[in-house]
């Protein structure tokens, strides 16, 4: 049995009560008769005062006592229980329940209250701890032992973005119908309707405000330079001037000391955002951005790893005499590249420029480019019908080129080919679909007309390592938010793949890989030969770092649909009133006959 209301035991206090006032009863005037047959019926004849004898073992006695019994009963609210019985813990796992309140974490609230509920469940006591979360888990056995649980609740860290309750009730329906409590603790309101036999819901914490940095980005704005940007959220109810700081990480180690590069004042305005911005060199390093501590620390810093990508490779097969110098400087000014030479042994490249359309196949490259045709080149000029949304066309003006256009015939003119540009007289560039990569055929010959000299080709030749370096094995994106997919190139015939920081690593064979939820921050990424990619994982997001609609500290939260213990608990105690009022009218009624004349 269990008391709803411990309190309500005081009320016992009305047993020593009522024997005080049957051990202190009137005192009886002695009177000698000769018999008693004719007395029976005479009221005793009592004188005032009174004094202090053992009391009558009379019927209106014991039915007071009862009364008085099942009155403290009625008002603790028992709840009667069944052998076999559990005690199911949920313990929500936002990065919101470390906001500190009074010098105490929200955490530390749920860790008593779960610790309290686990002492008076009693040692011999079935408890099962889970953990909600974007994957919630169980932290102990099934039905385990209380020393397990209070392990379970000790060694328990909140460290999650805030996550919807679904996924964490669907999991509590597929134990059964729970043969006892469950309890979900948590910072938030529990939802309600969850329809869980015996379950009901605590909040703990306080509202507070809060700032945070939310969202960043890296970009390059010119040679040599870079642009740091960062959104400061403000979620309290006045408008305030916050300090951003940026500093520069070392690459090798995330713990050394970092190297402060500026520092800004920014005014949020009350329940917005502001953009603060840092310009700075370029660099390979790990930039974080920081401001001052206030309730909640997770989201007072945020981490941006530049992209540190190889410039992608490059092999030209061109045997016509100065073509392959053409495209050599094309590509050289459209960006950095590694011009390769055709050796044995050479790794695939993600870039082929060649003059045989049978390499197409062949090849390995992410991208190739096949240039030629067949007969003698026709000069054409604008106009050109041109695909611009395509990314191989997409900025390339045609305008003043001249094209020494090559008939596409025989193995020029695969089935399939798609025109991507034209002309009146045939295509000038098409597209092969492949499996695997992109596939192009440019009937031209650079040698002759003037393209090699016109902007057009340029343009061309940095959308080509545009898509090229989508091809390089490594990161393709080196800051993720909670919840984004890490995308990456595997290298051909690499193994595994590893994400790790101090005292965590992951690594996965497949073409996916999943970080766990509660970890966050700098990571280290490692591929094959590829040397270590910077990788920041962000924790922080609205619905975490948003603390105004917690509850107060209160064992008031709602309670689920189908909470069997309150109900049990007022069907008991509706049962032990109408027994509680029973007694008293029986009591009446046995009185008033001992007094009747």
């Amino acid at each position: 049995m269990e008391f709803l209301n411990p309190w309500g035991l005081l009320a016992l206090l009305a047993l020593p009560a009522v024997l005080a006032l049957h051990f202190l009863r009137r005192r009886h005037q002695p009177l000698r008769v000769a018999t008693l047959l004719l007395w029976n019926a005479r009221r005793r004849i009592e004188s005032p005062g009174r004094t202090v004898k053992p009391p009558l073992n009379s019927l209106s006695l014991w039915m007071q006592l009862l009364a008085a019994l099942l009155l403290a009963l009625v008002l603790s609210a028992p709840v009667l229980r069944r052998r076999g019985e559990e005690l199911v813990i949920v313990l929500d796992s936002a990065y919101s329940l470390q906001a500190r309140a009074g010098g105490r974490s929200v955490a530390d609230l749920v860790r008593a209250e779960a610790r309290a509920e686990i002492a008076r469940a009693g040692p011999g006591a079935a408890i099962t701890i889970f953990e909600h979360g974007a994957e919630p888990r169980r932290l102990t056995a099934e039905r385990g032992g209380a020393q397990e649980a209070q392990k379970a609740v000790a060694t328990w860290n909140p460290a999650q973005p805030r996550a919807a309750w679904a996924a964490t009730l669907a999991l509590l329906r597929q134990r059964g119908p729970a043969r006892g409590r469950v309890l979900l603790l948590s910072d938030r309101p529990v939802p309600e309707g969850a329809e869980l036999q015996g379950c009901r819901g605590i909040s703990l914490g306080i509202p507070s405000d809060n700032l945070a940095l939310l969202a960043g980005t890296r970009e390059n704005t010119g040679p040599g330079r870079e642009l740091v940007r960062a959104a400061v959220r403000n979620f309290t109810a006045l408008a305030t001037t916050v300090e951003v700081r940026a500093e520069a990480l070392p690459v090798s180690s995330f713990g050394a000391p970092e190297r402060e590069i500026a520092r800004q004042q920014v005014k949020v305005p009350a329940g917005g955002s502001s953009i603060v911005e840092f310009e700075m060199p370029v660099s390979h390093n790990p930039v974080r951005l920081s401001i001052p501590e206030d309730n909640l620390n997770f989201d007072n810093e945020l981490f941006l790893a530049p992209i540190v990508q190889r410039p992608p490779r490059v092999v030209i097969e061109l045997a016509a005499e100065g073509a392959g110098e053409i495209w050599k400087r094309a590509l050289r000014a459209a960006g950095e590249v590694e011009i390769l030479t055709t050796a044995t042994g050479t790794p695939a490249p993600e870039l082929l420029v060649t003059d045989r359309p049978e390499r197409i196949e062949e090849s390995g490259a992410g991208v190739v480019l096949a240039c030629g045709g067949a007969g003698e080149p026709v000069m054409l000029r604008p106009p050109f019908l041109s695909e611009p949304r395509h990314p191989l066309l997409e900025g390339v003006d045609w305008g003043g080129a001249l094209l020494a256009w090559l008939r596409p015939q025989g193995t020029w003119n695969p089935p399939g080919a798609v025109a991507r540009l034209s002309a009146a007289a045939g295509p000038i560039l098409s597209e092969i679909p492949a499996q695997a990569g992109l596939r192009f055929l440019l009937y031209a010959d650079l040698r002759r007309g003037n393209l090699a000299r016109q902007p057009a080709l340029p343009l061309l030749a940095h959308n080509l390592l545009e898509i090229s370096r989508g091809f390089v094995p490594g990161l393709l994106a080196a800051n993720l938010g909670h919840g984004e997919r890490l995308a990456f190139r595997r290298p051909t015939g690499a193994g595994e793949v590893c994400v790790s920081q101090p005292g965590y690593r992951v690594c996965s064979t497949s073409d996916s890989l999943r970080l766990a939820p509660d970890r966050s921050g700098l990571f280290s990424f490692a591929c094959a030969d590829l040397p270590p990619q910077p990788l920041a994982l962000q924790a922080a997001d609205e619905a975490t770092s948003d603390l105004r609609d917690r509850r107060a500290e209160s064992h008031a939260g709602p309670a689920l649909a189908g909470s069997s213990a309150a109900r049990a608990g007022a069907e008991f105690g509706a049962f032990l009133l109408l027994i509680f009022m029973a007694l008293a009218g029986a009591e009446w009624r046995v009185a008033a006959r001992s007094t009747a004349p």
